[in-house]
């Protein structure tokens, strides 16, 4: 309820309305804001607003501007914390510049609002009179109610055996994000675990069906055990805009070649294009692969996928394998393992199009190669770029480039020590255009050869020059 009448009053002030909140509310502490408008014949500066939520006093707010006769100001008076079901909220001004009001019948508005069930704000999870007692409760709560802003789950020390499906939160975007994270910032205090198992049959720890914008903060997520199927992270159903980071994802002891035991695994079943997660900062540990990610097909990429600053150890046969993916950077990471396999690949892309930039890695004294690109498509204007990274490897090549086109290979550092005499630092095969091969120090201490190009690789190489070749 509002006034508007005008009146002849010297000072006169009232609530014009409250304008927000109104009708449906978010749960949480929200912003309560009024029209204070000037009804009388003076300029207000000074006036107290006072308030009431369901006939409880709430602090007085001192309004300090200026309002003209006839005018308005907007102003936001405080915030409360709604909990549940319906409030009333009334505001009234008094003492306009200081002195009685002459017209009380206009100083007053009120509103009714529905608070939703959905989730806003804050909210602890384990430990001492939490809101939501273990991970999947606080989960269940998301699935039901959804969220209308911004919510962060803080996460209280304490090891949680358990699974889960995240699927499509109703309220999520870019701006209403869900976080999941240690409340201490320790990602060893939180450890959410699940046995490796047998079955192919709900491989995961967590799975990512359909969801976005949700994001994992300084957790522990571990599989354990020997057994074949170990994934932890399974994006499926075109789940978006998801981040990982600062967190340990600590897998099952594989020996497997395939994705089964993959950290973080992506399928390349039809519909499924997971697309613009980024993993940064993360611990990835054991496992068959670290990150294991698969768009459609070269027609239907998973675009903008982005893995920065991660340290990979001890996976057994891949650390990063993507196929079909569209502008991919992989920034700033370091492999190592003490796996045996000959065929480990630290970086392996296949169908990598649309400008991937892989850069400033480290490889360290992988028992395979380093990084292996095949059918691997740039632009004329822009090519893909692989420069600025260390690699030192024990087999096959530093870089295997296989059939790809418009590629830069520039200002990487590439040692071969595998003693096979077949063995290259560089290695360019198959077909494709575009190709440049610059500055670059590549050297080969176990007897094999530094560059080697073969097959028609030679004439898709536009330019070669300044490498130093050792």
């Amino acid at each position: 309820m509002a006034f508007a009448k005008e009146t002849s009053a010297v000072g006169d002030a009232g609530i014009q309305a409250i304008s927000s909140p109104s009708g449906l509310v978010c749960r949480g502490s929200n912003p309560v804001t009024v029209v204070i408008h000037n009804y009388g014949a003076l300029t207000i500066s000074t006036a107290t607003v006072r308030w009431k939520v369901n006939g409880v006093s709430q602090p007085n707010y001192l309004f300090t501007g200026t309002i003209s006769t006839g005018g308005d100001s907007s102003v936001t008076i405080g915030n409360f914390n709604f909990t549940s079901g319906i409030d009333t909220i009334k505001a009234w001004t008094e003492n306009p510049n200081g002195s009685a009001d002459n017209d009380f019948a206009n100083d007053s508005a009120s509103t009714i609002v529905t608070v939703s069930s959905q989730l806003n704000g804050v909210y602890t999870i384990a430990g001492s009179s939490p809101n939501f007692v273990n991970f999947n409760a606080a989960l269940d709560e998301l699935k039901n109610y959804g969220v209308c802003g911004p919510v962060t789950f803080n996460i209280r020390s304490y090891t949680d055996t358990m699974q889960c499906v995240i699927p499509e939160i109703v309220g999520a975007d870019s701006i209403n994000t869900i976080t999941f994270q240690s409340e201490n910032g320790d990602s060893t205090s939180v450890i959410l675990t699940y046995p490796s198992q047998d079955t192919l049959i709900n491989n995961h720890l967590i799975r990512l069906n359909g969801a976005d914008y949700i994001t994992f903060r300084s957790l522990t997520l571990q599989r354990t055990g020997v057994l074949a199927n170990g994934r932890i992270i399974d994006f499926v159903n075109n789940a978006t805009h998801n981040t990982i980071t600062h967190c340990r994802l600590i897998g099952a002891t594989s020996t497997t070649t395939n994705s089964l035991a993959a950290l973080i695994y992506s399928s390349g079943v039809s519909a499924s294009n997971d697309s613009m997660n980024v993993f940064t900062y993360n611990l990835l540990k054991e496992g068959s692969s670290g990150i294991y990610m698969n768009g459609i097909s070269g027609l239907l990429l998973e675009y903008d996928n982005i893995i920065k600053f991660n340290v990979f150890n001890n996976q057994y046969s891949f650390g990063i394998y993507n196929t079909n993916q569209g502008a991919t950077l992989i920034e700033g990471n370091t492999f190592t393992t003490t796996s045996n396999y000959a065929g480990y690949t630290a970086v392996y892309l296949d169908r990598s199009l649309r400008i991937h930039h892989i850069i400033k890695n480290k490889i360290l004294n992988v028992p395979g190669a380093g990084m292996y690109f095949v059918d691997c498509i740039g632009q004329s204007g822009v090519h893909g770029v692989i420069a600025n990274n260390f690699i030192q490897s024990n087999d096959s090549a530093g870089i295997s480039m296989v059939n790809c086109d418009y590629q830069d290979i520039v200002n990487n550092s590439i040692l071969m020590t595998g003693t096979n005499p077949n063995f290259a630092a560089l290695l360019m095969r198959g077909s494709g255009v575009g190709k440049v091969v610059k500055n670059n120090i590549l050297s080969n201490t176990g007897g094999g050869y530094t560059y080697v190009v073969s097959d028609s690789a030679i004439f898709g190489i536009e330019a070669s020059n300044y490498n130093d070749l050792h």
